[in-house]
């Protein structure tokens, strides 16, 4: 019988707030200055409650290689869960980018980490004020239940905020990403 696999995420932890927590936990380090976006939001589990242990990296759709002050990846932030399950995120809104000749939609790219997950989630979240404004996006092309396709929609509260909220799973889990 063949020896198991195990992924780095089934072999210890979770550990996150102890050991990838970052100082400057809430900023996503910009590669120029934009206009600025803050996002924000409560992840809970199948039940409803907050998880209050996990870790979320944010990509931004237009993240380039190279570092910056803070020795890390342009366009890169980890954001460690609050005890209520809440995180907080500010950076500079992307714009719409091209990729293998199709255009995405304003996003940033989400992974998540968190207590029960074998490995961890990968999804997105965008910037835009209705699903019909970024229906030309092809990942949201391919999501047909519109009520799902609105869990990757971070939309803006009455303070100019952007509030998007993650659900592990249950009735209106957030959409995520297989893997390929």
């Amino acid at each position: 019988m063949p020896k198991p696999r195990y992924s780095p995420s089934q072999t210890v932890g979770p550990f996150f707030h102890n050991g990838l927590r970052w100082r400057e936990s809430n900023q996503l380090t910009p590669l120029k200055a934009g206009v600025p976006v803050t996002i924000f939001g409560i992840m809970t589990d199948g039940a409803g409650a907050p998880v209050a242990d996990a870790l979320m990296e944010f990509w931004s759709s237009q993240a380039e290689p190279g570092t910056n002050t803070l020795h890390r990846a342009h366009g890169f932030g980890r954001i460690a869960t609050s005890s209520d399950g809440i995180f907080r995120l500010h950076a500079s809104l992307p714009s719409e980018v091209v990729i293998a000749g199709h255009r995405h939609a304003p996003h940033f790219n989400v992974v998540i980490f968190a207590r029960g997950l074998l490995t961890h989630l990968f999804t997105r979240v965008y910037i835009a004020d209705s699903l019909e404004s970024i229906a030309h996006d092809p990942v949201i092309a391919v999501i047909d239940d519109h009520a799902r396709a609105d869990t990757l929609l971070a939309k803006r509260d009455k303070n100019g905020a952007m509030v998007w909220n993650v659900k592990l799973q249950g009735e209106g889990e957030t959409v995520f990403l297989a893997r390929n």
